[in-house]
């Protein structure tokens, strides 16, 4: 379920800037959620690799779905422009999206790596919190 919510999210993300528009305050708090959604369920993931929850094989493919749709997201923000009163913001939200693509990709690659997925579930729930505040901006 929760994958779900995140590719509808993504989704609606690239549908709206797809066009190449400038992102406005509003859209780019929408960007931000996208951002937060993501690292957040995969933090979950984390835990739960790190805690044993989790089996490799679903580590894997459902890391890899993760880390598919945070791709997606940081090309969409990182070839976006943004009115003049959230450029900074922007920029802010592309380098958090880029930590979540890198860290989603360590813990695809390390599926079964209980010490790595603790150290990604750190890293991802900073960029949730970060990409939180980015959305409240």
């Amino acid at each position: 379920m929760k994958t779900s919510a995140a590719a509808l999210a993504a989704l609606v993300v690239l549908a709206g800037c797809g066009a190449g528009g400038t992102l406005d305050p509003e859209a780019l708090q929408k960007e931000a959620e996208s951002v937060q959604s993501l690292a957040a369920e995969g933090a979950l993931l984390a835990r739960d690799v790190a805690d044993g929850k989790s089996t490799v094989p679903f580590t894997r493919v459902h890391a890899g779905e993760l880390h598919e749709q945070a791709v997606k997201l940081e090309h969409t923000l990182s070839e976006a422009r943004a009115t003049p009163a959230v450029e900074g913001e922007l920029a802010q939200t592309v380098a958090v999206i880029d930590d979540v693509v890198a860290t989603l990709d360590q813990l695809q690659q390390a599926p079964g790596d209980s010490e790595l997925a603790r150290g990604a579930q750190r890293k991802l729930e900073q960029a949730a919190k970060k990409a939180e505040r980015l959305a409240g901006s």
